[in-house]
């Protein structure tokens, strides 16, 4: 069946919805699932839509087979992209349309990496609210080995999880660091082995897809505004009438009154 987002019929990305987790996969193997604009495209389309679904609680992305999670933008596209200082700007709007969706979708998003991550892959990965890595993967960004420069948003997404200096370091050398490193520095969040990997992201999916989605997406607000220090009271009060008004919150007070397990929906 294919996948539809927002009246587009989807090559490149496809998705499914179980048990209130959406598992979003970019499908390109061939390609080492590069982040071309019509995958950008595709990607800003489904999450929105999935943003969108009462169905969804949490989002899991991830990259088909184990070789890469992404492996950065389509080298095809960026001869023309990146031929003058208006195209380049263009080409970047297009790619921060991904980023934007990702940080405006109200439902938690956990970055999947089986495979290495690479310049705009890892970028993705970083727009995510979760990052769990097998231990074996690497991640970089070889901008300087290209001639590239990332755009303002993207050094903004480096920098909300580690120091500039390790930013320079790393984009200046274009080198490729082992999973254990980048966790190290704030670049992942969870690294496991192989063999527990799919255990590891299903059990925390499950775990978020568990809870209130009211008082989680409130959550996500709030943090997301503090952290760009902006429109902070605008989130925290739409989180108060959110939180506040909500059945799920008299759901969650009563099931601890009664010993049982809550049954939020959402509502």
């Amino acid at each position: 069946m294919e996948n539809q987002a927002h009246g587009m019929t989807a090559r490149h990305v496809r998705h499914t919805v179980t048990q209130g987790v959406a598992r979003i996969v970019i499908d390109r193997p061939e390609k080492r699932n590069a982040l071309g604009l019509q995958t950008i495209a595709e990607l800003t389309n489904t999450f929105r839509q999935l943003d969108n679904d009462p169905a969804v609680r949490v989002i899991v992305l991830t990259g088909s087979g184990n070789r890469a999670f992404a492996s950065g933008a389509d080298l095809d596209e960026l001869p023309s992209a990146f031929d003058s200082p208006e195209s380049a700007r263009s080409y970047d709007a297009q790619v921060a349309s991904v980023y934007e969706a990702i940080a405006d979708c109200a439902k938690p998003t956990i970055a999947r990496m089986a495979g290495h991550a690479i310049g705009g892959g890892c970028l993705l990965a970083l727009a995510c609210d979760i990052r769990i890595a097998v231990k074996d993967i690497k991640v970089g960004f070889p901008v300087a080995l290209i001639g590239l420069m990332l755009s303002p948003h993207e050094y903004e997404l480096i920098l909300r999880q580690t120091t500039v200096s390790t930013a320079k370091q790393l984009m200046f050398t274009g080198k490729r660091i082992p999973a254990s490193e980048a966790r190290a520095l704030g670049l992942l969040d969870v690294v496991v082995p192989a063999d527990i990997f799919d255990a590891a992201v299903n059990n925390m999916a499950m775990q978020i897809a568990g809870g209130a989605p009211l008082a989680i997406a409130a959550t996500k607000s709030i943090l997301n505004a503090m952290e760009r220090n902006a429109g902070v009271e605008e989130a925290i009060a739409r989180a108060y009438r959110s939180v506040y008004t909500s059945s799920d919150l008299r759901e969650g007070l009563t099931a601890i009154r009664a010993k049982r397990k809550p049954d939020f929906t959402g509502n």
